[in-house]
């Protein structure tokens, strides 16, 4: 729902409010962040921040729900500044997720909010973020 610089009217959401993710939880801490940024801390709220412009507002769904650097980090990090290590930042930084297990909250654009399982299917993450994809998802997807 959110791009940097536009307005988008409730009359756009052709996918329907109910079907239409406005913004989500993300979880700040993983295990293996530091191993990635070369930094003693794990904690990575201070790389997150409300909007970064046009280049992260369509990052969300980069990710599944929950997810984590993989082990291998710690062992072997990507080289700084490399696609792979960019592609695993990325995909972290911007992932939904939550300090409760197996998922994350996701507020919809009628207002209500949703437990989205980190269970939920890649590509219905990825529809449930439009709101012109013309495809309406069956609640037990979500």
């Amino acid at each position: 729902m959110f791009h940097y610089d536009t307005k988008i009217r409730m009359a756009e959401v052709i996918d329907g409010t109910s079907n239409t993710i406005m913004l989500g939880e993300r979880y700040g801490f993983d295990r293996h962040w530091g191993a990635l940024t070369r930094r003693a801390a794990n904690d990575m709220r201070a790389f997150s921040a409300w909007s970064g412009g046009p280049f992260f507002s369509w990052r969300s769904t980069l990710a599944s729900v929950g997810f984590q650097l993989p082990a291998s980090v710690a062992v072997a990090p990507p080289p700084l500044g490399s696609a792979q290590y960019f592609d695993m930042y990325y995909r972290r930084l911007m992932a939904y997720g939550s300090a409760s297990p197996g998922g994350a909250s996701l507020a919809l654009t009628d207002g209500s909010v949703r437990f989205v399982s980190s269970s939920i299917n890649h590509l219905t993450l990825r529809e449930f973020s439009t709101r012109k994809s013309g495809n309406v998802l069956p609640s037990d997807d979500l």
